[in-house]
């Protein structure tokens, strides 16, 4: 869907079945990349008032990326959404984009 939708319930059934399509691939993609545990969804629009997804992957262990430990601090309950681990490494968000580019093509 590519058009305000200030409620879910504005949202078409055809643009729910293409947001199925993109779910599946986006866990797809997330899986192979960095093989998540389970997909935590919210859907908060406090700040953005449009319909939109914040995509949460879990972890139950230290999972090790470009030479980096990462942790999910709230598992297995909440998650940690303050959490800002490695932010003193602005340049891994390249490699995270890099890494889900190459699983999403393979």
């Amino acid at each position: 869907m590519n058009r305000p939708a200030l409620q879910l319930s504005d949202v078409s059934a055809s643009e729910m079945a293409e947001l199925a399509g993109l779910i599946r691939t986006l866990e797809q993609t997330m899986k192979a990349a960095f093989d998540y545990n389970i997909m935590n969804y919210l859907m908060l629009m406090m700040v953005d008032h449009q319909v939109h997804y914040h995509v949460i992957p879990r972890y139950d262990g230290i999972r090790q990326f470009a030479g980096l430990a990462w942790l999910d601090n709230g598992w297995p309950g909440l998650p940690v959404l303050g959490d800002s681990q490695h932010s003193e490494h602005p340049e891994i968000l390249a490699s995270i984009q890099q890494a889900l580019i190459t699983a999403s093509s393979g």
